[in-house]
């Protein structure tokens, strides 16, 4: 978008008092002053262009609730953002930033921020006073350092930490008891970290894409748990515990070294997406076809040698895959093309 053309756009929403503007995704390298002019917006959409800088005029927008700045270059931002005092969504990811402006908590109506894929290496303990956030991104910032004051976040539920070269958190996490939903993926873990085991309201964890080598059996008390994800891991067993967690509707365990299941996986009836592909599994324990709920499960890349002989019990499947297993018999080419309970069924009669 030429200049002239942005300069009478906002002339136009001026005039008009709008109160949204989507300016995404139009080239934009230079956000003029007259932005400054449109105080009626409550929301801006800035994301996808080549801003290397805000003007402090940005500060006007004082009925601004939402803000996209994303997919920029943005390397600071100016100390007017502080004035934005009704701000609630904030989002920065992909730019250049390396720090952020002290001013935050001025922004005491914050309810998400999203500060991933930036230079962050230091946040200003401001961020951790705002009083309502709930959802705070600060992924994919690899020199991040976590500070205990992170506890201050009382109504936090989303924290997402993933591809931050984390190899532990502070204790403090643990007292974060709001936190529902914990990105952890793609770090350095190489156990289950025990601050995890005291939030008891996770209904989401994800871990995957660490080293963890094995499981806490404490991990059976987060039982709100909906969705797992331990994949690509170094998993060579799973303690007996995880059966407990039954609110379980999604399970992601590929790519580990698993080569069996404990028997009280059969007790995850609720669960309707399972991955065990990439595995070392030589079979399934018998109590695995109480899995009546599934409708895709992934069994690529094991050792599979036989099906349980009541896996025609899982008619709900939808998507089953198992090629590249050690069946004693050939599977041809078109059979993986069969739907799960033809695909079951040939199996099973080429192991009578």
């Amino acid at each position: 978008m030429e200049k002239r053309e942005l300069l009478e756009m906002i002339a136009r929403a001026d005039k008009e008092e709008w109160e949204e503007l989507d300016l995404s995704d139009k080239g934009i390298t230079e956000l003029p002053k007259e932005i400054g002019t449109l105080t009626h917006l409550t929301q801006l959409y800035i994301s996808e262009n080549e801003l290397t800088y805000l003007p402090p005029e940005i500060g006007n927008l004082i009925n601004l609730t939402k803000l996209e700045l994303q997919n920029n270059q943005l390397s600071e931002l100016p100390v007017e953002i502080g004035q934005l005092i009704n701000l609630s969504h904030l989002y920065l990811w992909n730019n250049q930033l390396s720090q952020l402006p002290s001013c935050l908590d001025l922004l005491v109506n914050l309810t998400a921020v999203d500060v991933s894929e930036n230079q962050i290496s230091q946040l200003p303990l401001e961020l951790f006073h705002l009083p309502i956030l709930q959802r705070l991104n600060l992924g994919s910032n690899p020199s991040l350092i976590i500070p205990e004051d992170v506890v201050n976040l009382a109504n936090l539920t989303h924290l997402e930490l993933g591809s931050n070269n984390l190899q532990q958190l502070p204790p403090v996490i643990g007292k974060l008891t709001s936190l529902q939903q914990l990105n952890l993926s793609y770090n350095q873990f190489t156990h289950l970290p025990a601050e995890i085991l005291q939030l008891t309201n996770l209904t989401q964890l994800d871990l995957s894409h660490n080293s963890l080598e094995q499981l806490d059996p404490e991990i059976g008390k987060l039982v709100k748990i909906q969705r797992l994800n331990l994949g690509s891991n170094r998993l060579t067993q799973l303690p007996p515990e995880l059966g407990n967690l039954t609110n379980l509707w999604e399970l992601d365990l590929g790519l580990n070294q698993l080569s069996q299941l404990p028997p009280e996986i059969g007790h995850l009836t609720n669960l309707t997406v399972f991955n065990l592909s990439f595995n070392q599994l030589t079979q399934l324990p018998p109590d695995f076809t109480k899995l009546t709920n599934l409708r895709e499960l992934g069994l690529i890349s094991n050792q599979l040698t036989e099906l349980p002989p009541d896996m025609e019990n899982l008619t709900n499947l939808t998507r089953l895959l198992l090629e590249k297993n050690n069946f004693p018999f050939d599977i041809p080419p078109e059979v993986h093309q069969l739907s799960p309970a033809e695909k079951i069924k040939y199996i099973l009669q080429k192991q009578k």
